[in-house]
């Protein structure tokens, strides 16, 4: 949300597609395993996975940035629950696509372009609202 008027939403399903093929190819490998098995291809793909949630998280972050400089917005409001998804259940199919979104790292991200640019950012605790996941304003 914006005090200009325009809002926009980013979307995750490339997110959540990325942690779905993830999530199934190491099903794949570790079926039959102990639950600490490990092996060079479960290395190559985390690592791939972590290369994408990285470029994911850098390109919304920038999206972010790019969207406040072409409006002149110079405050981010960033709503944040510390440990909000620590024990969460909301299904096993939920879980992970919910639970492995790098949040924290697009938080980051985010303050760090903001104080590159001169955009204050500003972190505030979200218990008491359950719809917005960030606002910009």
């Amino acid at each position: 949300m914006s005090n200009v008027g325009k809002a926009f939403i980013v979307d995750g399903k490339k997110v959540k597609s990325q942690n779905q093929w993830y999530n199934k190819q190491v099903a794949k490998i570790k079926s039959g395993k102990s639950g600490d098995y490990w092996d060079d291809n479960l290395a190559a793909i985390t690592e791939k996975r972590n290369r994408q949630m990285r470029d994911n998280v850098n390109k919304t972050a920038r999206f972010v940035i790019n969207w406040c400089i072409e409006h002149q917005i110079g405050v981010i409001v960033f709503g944040w629950n510390q440990r909000q998804k620590d024990s969460i259940n909301i299904g096993k199919k939920n879980n992970q696509q919910f639970v492995q979104i790098p949040t924290a790292k697009l938080k980051a991200r985010i303050a760090q372009l903001s104080e590159q640019h001169g955009i204050k950012f500003v972190e505030t605790e979200e218990s008491y609202t359950s719809k917005a996941s960030f606002r910009i304003g």
